[in-house]
């Protein structure tokens, strides 16, 4: 949702949060506000370009950007591999903090796992011993049978090929395993 203009939330007496969009930050009259402000709080920072990340991280004074990097918002392996060594460059000391628990389940949520099963939030690709020592001529491409993928006997073979996927482009989502399954004109080739 784009919502034009700034929106205020007063806290107490003292202070307040206000919600601006970041292009209005960006253009000429944002940058007295960026100035002006103790600090700028970016949420789910992963979807906002890396050119404007890096502008806005440079002309704020103190900058707080947070960005989900795994599960269903599937472009934060993007901000990790372009955005956050761009950031890096730009500004020097910059420090990066990860949360090693989610905040939206607790620890050992059944329905977490569930989840996570159910839209491949998990999934891994094939481990190394499965590749490695593989010769040009012992290979062969072979076109998948979707249906097959689908059913439980291909479980395990669509969950190492999605968790490729999820792997080596940092926008896989969980909706590309339904466009990839129910899409007539998608076709799975692999290389065995």
């Amino acid at each position: 949702i784009h919502q034009e203009g700034t929106h205020e939330l007063r806290i107490g007496q003292r202070g307040s949060l206000v919600f601006v969009h970041p292009s209005e930050l960006l253009c000429r009259e944002g940058h007295a506000r960026l100035r002006s402000a103790q600090f700028l709080l970016v949420d789910e920072a992963a979807g906002l370009p890396v050119a404007e990340a890096r502008q806005l991280l440079e002309r704020a004074r103190r900058v707080v950007m947070a960005t989900t990097l795994d599960g269903y918002e599937g472009s934060g392996q993007g901000f990790l591999l372009r955005a956050l060594p761009a950031l890096r460059e730009a500004k020097r000391g910059l420090r990066h903090l990860e949360l090693s628990a989610p905040l939206r389940w607790g620890k050992g949520c059944p329905l977490e796992r569930l989840a996570d099963s159910l839209l491949m939030l998990d999934a891994k690709p094939a481990t190394s011993e499965h590749v490695e020592g593989a010769l040009p001529d012992d290979l062969t491409f072979e076109l998948l049978d979707r249906a097959a993928l689908a059913s439980e006997a291909g479980a395990q073979e669509l969950e190492r090929i999605f968790g490729l996927l999820r792997c080596s482009h940092y926008k896989t989502k969980p909706s590309d395993l339904r466009c990839f399954l129910d899409t007539p004109g998608v076709r799975w080739y692999v290389l065995r």
